[in-house]
C-alpha cells in the first residue's frame, strides 16, 4: 500500500506541475501577441500575470487530482477488503489488478498472460500490415 501511495502521489504531483507550467506557458504566449505588446493594452511585464496563472492552475489541478487520488485510494481499499473477506484471495478484483498487487492466483496470472500475448500478437500483425503497405 505504501508503494502505491508513494508512486501515486509522485505521479499526481507531476501532473499538477505539468498542468500549471503548461498553463503559464500558454498565458505567456497570449500576452506576447501584438495587441498586448503595443498600444493602450500594452502589458509592460507579463511576469506577475504568468505567475498568477501558474499558481491558480496549480490549485485547480490540485482539486481535480484530489478526485483522482480518492478514486485510487478507493480501488486500493476495496481490493484490500476483498482480500480480507475471502481469505487472502480476492474474488471480485480484475486479473490485472491482482497481478500488479501481487495477489494473483494461477488462473489470474494465466488470464493476464493470455491478454498480454493477444496484445503482442495484435501489435505484431499491425506492424506486418504497416510494413506490407
Amino acid at each position: 500500500m505504501g508503494a502505491v501511495n508513494v508512486v501515486g502521489d509522485t505521479l499526481l504531483f507531476l501532473g499538477k506541475l505539468s498542468i500549471s507550467l503548461l498553463s503559464g506557458f500558454l498565458a505567456f504566449l497570449m500576452l506576447d501577441r501584438p495587441e498586448y505588446t503595443t498600444g493602450d493594452n500594452k502589458v509592460s511585464s507579463p511576469l506577475f500575470i504568468v505567475l498568477f496563472v501558474v499558481v491558480f492552475a496549480f490549485v485547480i489541478a490540485g482539486l481535480f487530482m484530489s478526485v483522482v487520488e480518492m478514486a485510487i485510494d478507493t480501488v486500493l481499499l476495496s481490493f484490500c477488503k476483498d482480500c480480507k473477506l475471502h481469505s487472502g484471495k480476492p474474488k471480485f478484483a480484475p486479473p490485472l489488478l491482482e497481478a500488479v498487487l501481487g495477489k494473483a492466483g494461477e488462473e489470474g496470472k494465466a488470464r493476464t498472460k493470455a491478454r498480454a500475448e493477444r496484445a503482442a500478437d495484435k501489435a505484431f500483425k499491425a506492424q506486418e500490415a504497416a510494413n506490407n503497405a
